[in-house]
């Protein structure tokens, strides 16, 4: 079990590889992306704070190095997933 976010998940989303889970919970401020089947936390994105905005949905590239999540406020954020070693 991955203990991802206090509040209900809004999204989630696997890389095509099988091996990332990206989440979103209901209040909409924080994206988090974990290793599977670990469950180590790799990369934490703060989308903003509004408490009005639900994340509509999460997505990977095709390649894993990139993560996209659009919101009702017609909105979508694109976030670089690399490593301080990848840098």
């Amino acid at each position: 079990m991955i203990p991802a976010h206090d509040s209900p998940l809004a999204a989630l989303a696997f890389d095509a590889s099988g091996t990332k889970l990206a989440t979103a919970s209901e209040k909409g401020t924080v994206i988090r992306v974990f290793s599977i089947p670990e469950g180590q936390k790799l990369f934490e994105f703060r989308r903003g704070v509004k408490r009005c905005v639900s994340i509509c949905s999460l997505a990977f590239s095709m390649d894993g190095m990139f993560l996209s999540a659009s919101s009702n406020t017609e909105t979508v954020h694109i976030f670089k997933l690399e490593t301080v070693k990848e840098k």
